[in-house]
């Protein structure tokens, strides 16, 4: 697992319920590559999933969104941060 590259260790993570070993890995993984839409919306997934950081949900959908306007989850998981704000 040490040799993954930090986006897919993150989804493990996630994927098992540690927020906080996927938010390290996710923010390694846009360290390394700022640009990458899915690093944004991988901290999306994080922030949502902490009901508290919503704020923050909001704003790397928004980035994802920015830079990949043609992957349709971006969008959805904005939708679904707009939900939790009800």
């Amino acid at each position: 697992m040490d040799s993954d590259p930090p986006l897919q260790k993150g989804r493990r993570y996630l994927e098992s319920g540690d927020l906080a070993g996927a938010k390290a890995e996710f923010e390694k993984a846009l360290e390394k590559d700022p640009g990458n839409a899915e690093n944004h919306n991988s901290l999306g997934l994080v922030a949502l999933r902490e009901n508290r950081l919503i704020p923050d949900a909001e704003s790397f959908f928004r980035k994802a969104m920015e830079l990949n306007p043609k992957d349709s989850a971006y969008p959805l998981n904005l939708g679904l941060t707009y939900a939790r704000l009800n």
